[in-house]
This record gives structure tokens, sequence and C-alpha cells, in this order.
């Protein structure tokens, strides 16, 4: 096999390996950004130069770029209009950057941005496995089939039975014992798949 050079430390690597560790595991596409995981657990970025993308800045990524904020050993990701989602491989962590506008980013607040990751602490204690990222919301889905939702609530799509918005995970009551297995999310409704 050919031997490419690793330049950040100096060391010989096959190409297959190199190839292998740079292969595409998951991919989202929000509405001006993309998102991809990489059998490595890293996660990357291109699109509209907005903090969606992570990056730790506002310039336009037309090719991808790795996240940064620490970001890594992420199995899924998901993308809204101008947020993004990461969910961590071990322990289920939720990780959101972007847009705040409407508390999408469910870290207590309704304003602002953030241009790298952070976990969203009001999580810290649940293990999360899937999440989707609607227009202006998120939901989470967790390892015992429960969901939360938080953001933009104005068209009911956070399924709380009201329009509100909301900062903060919220659990979705009327899906409780229900064992959802998938979500997703469109502009502004949501839907998921269960087992019961």
């Amino acid at each position: 096999a050919a031997v490419a050079a690793a330049a950040d430390e100096g060391i010989a690597v096959s190409e297959q390996a190199l190839a292998a560790a740079l292969a595409v595991a998951h991919v989202s596409c929000g509405s001006f950004h993309s998102l991809c995981v990489l059998r490595s657990g890293a996660v990357c970025a291109w699109g509209a130069g907005a903090p969606q993308l992570g990056l730790g800045e506002l310039a336009d990524a037309p090719a991808p770029q790795r996240v940064g904020g620490g970001l890594s050993a992420v199995r899924a990701t998901a993308a809204g209009v101008a947020h993004s989602a990461a969910v961590g491989a071990k322990g289920g962590a939720l990780w959101t950057f972007g847009d705040n506008s409407e508390g999408q980013l469910g870290i207590g607040s309704v304003d602002g941005a953030c241009a790298l990751p952070q976990r969203v602490t009001a999580l810290a204690a649940i293990r999360v496995r899937g999440v989707a990222c609607g227009g202006f919301f998120t939901l989470a889905l967790t390892a015992t089939g429960d969901v939360l939702s938080w953001g933009q609530g104005t068209s009911g799509q956070l399924g709380h039975g009201d329009f509100d918005c909301e900062a903060t995970p919220r659990v979705v009551r009327a899906l409780l014992g229900k064992h959802v297995r998938q979500l997703s999310a469109g502009a502004a409704h949501a839907a998921a798949v269960t087992s019961a």
C-alpha cells in the first residue's frame, strides 16, 4: 500500500487507513448549511457562514471544515435553518450551536448565537440517542424513548399543547410511554415514530 504522511503529526499512515478515518458515517442538511460525522467521530460543516457552522467565525465555508469547540466522538447531527445539534457517541451528551433567537439551542435564553458548540446542560443527566432540528426548534430523543422539545412553538410544533416558545428542553407529555424510535422535524412541524 502506498504511504501518505500525516503532516500534523509527522506519522506515516497508509492511504487505506487515511481513507477509513475520513469516511462519512452520517450527514445532515439545514437550509443553508450541511454537517457530516466522520467515522472517527469528528464533525465537519460547510455552507453559509453564520454561527450554525460551529467554526467560531461567520465566514462562508464552501468546503467541509472541522467543527470547533472540542467537539469529537459524535455519532449523529441535525441541522435547522440557522442552528445545528450533535449527539455524543458515548454518554449521549447533546451539543448545539448557531442562532438562538427562539431558544432553539436549549441554553435557557432566547437571544444571541453561539458560533462554537456548547453542551445543553439541562440534559446533562439524560442520555440522548437522537436529535432533530426544525426551522427554529429542536427535538431530542432519549435512550428511554422519551422526547423533549424546545425553541419556537408558534405553530404548536413543540407538541406541548400550546403555542409557546421554550428556551430549555421540556418533555413532550403526549409521547410519554410511547417508546419513540425516530424523530423528524420540518420548518414548523414534527413527527415521531413509536413502537407503542
